[in-house]
């Protein structure tokens, strides 16, 4: 089966609502934390060691690390995404000189453990380069996960001193409760190649919606992780863009078409709830948003390096550029560059 990249995203959504609807009361009377461990327990028996030991942070040869002046940047992707996909940002900071590597890590798993997981890597960094300093440029999701690394004290490995995020939801996203559908899509729709057990534990070691759990509004992850301050050793910039497809009437009108499906015997709970839900979905909104992200969800108060861009948010990903996805790059390389000549001049 094929899906065109245009009926991906509509088929993922209508995927997830599906599966939102059967699995919400279940997940609700379910007792505190006990998802959490029935899942951890299913990674293990179900993923291959193989599976999952390609997680790491993937770095330039020693040799082009030691032609750096002790600056490495590390690219990090965002959910249901890969090292790869950000070819197109990775050539153009490859192509300024700069050491660049990718940290691959479990792209629906739970952001705390994700963190985990770069902590230790870039500890391991700083113990064989301990004059390497680090820029992180993050992707999405890719953001939180840097940030719970670096702003959470025990994880710090203090070696990081400036983060990029493009597109990162701060604030969580609305299409975060439907998007199991994209991760079922991903390996069984979207993929080829590989046999069907494969495609089955490879889900399984990427993750069972745990990131999607954490990215939803008012999450306990992110509840937590924005409770903290910023690291006071790292600079912060964050780029939002407003590229989305769809404009306000449109959602409006969609909102009430579903609405109308309350008169139908047993749906009126249903049909309000996700009715509201579409309403508010800026993320899809031209101005508002950028496909993915409401720029209102993607703020930090406390960032003032905060860029509004018209991007969109899978335009960033890819290799090739627009016009727009290009100004994006220009601005990230003129961040790394600062970082770089303020450890010349120290």
């Amino acid at each position: 089966m094929t899906l065109t990249n245009r009926r991906l995203p509509i088929f993922s959504l209508a995927l997830g609502l599906v599966f939102f609807s059967i699995s919400a009361p279940f997940t609700r009377a379910a007792e505190p934390g006990r998802v959490e461990r029935m899942k951890t327990w299913l990674r293990s028996k179900v993923s291959s060691q193989e599976q999952l030991r390609r997680y790491s942070l993937e770095l330039p040869s020693n040799d082009k690390l030691s032609k750096a002046d002790g600056r490495l940047v590390v690219l990090a992707h965002g959910f249901n995404a890969k090292p790869e996909d950000l070819a197109g940002l990775r050539a153009a900071i490859q192509h300024e000189d700069y050491a660049c590597g990718s940290f691959r890590y479990p792209n629906d798993h739970s952001l705390r453990g994700s963190a985990e997981l770069l902590a230790r890597e870039l500890r391991a960094v700083s113990k064989q380069h301990p004059e390497v300093q680090i820029a992180i440029v993050a992707h999405s999701m890719g953001g939180l996960v840097a940030r719970e690394c670096v702003e959470d004290t025990e994880l710090d490995p203090g070696n990081v001193d400036r983060l990029i995020m493009i597109g990162t939801p701060n604030q969580g996203t609305l299409l975060a409760h439907y998007a199991i559908g994209t991760d079922l899509c991903e390996h069984f729709l979207a993929r080829e190649g590989g046999n069907p057990l494969r495609r089955f534990r490879a889900a399984f070691a990427d993750g069972l919606g745990e990131a999607t759990h954490d990215m939803t509004p008012d999450s306990e992850f992110l509840s937590r992780l924005n409770a903290r301050g910023r690291n006071a050793n790292v600079q912060y910039t964050l780029f939002l863009g407003t590229g989305g497809k769809l404009y306000d009437k449109e959602l409006q009108l969609a909102s009430r078409s579903v609405r109308k499906a309350r008169h139908i015997p047993g749906l009126a709970n249903f049909a309000n709830h996700f009715a509201t839900r579409i309403a508010n979905m800026e993320e899809l909104v031209a101005g508002k948003g950028d496909g993915a992200v409401a720029v209102r969800r993607g703020v930090l108060a406390d960032v003032s390096d905060t860029v509004i861009l018209n991007f969109e948010h899978q335009s960033v990903v890819g290799s090739s550029a627009n016009e727009r996805t290009r100004e994006v790059y220009e601005e990230v390389l003129a961040r790394l560059a600062l970082s770089s000549s303020s450890r010349q001049a120290e």
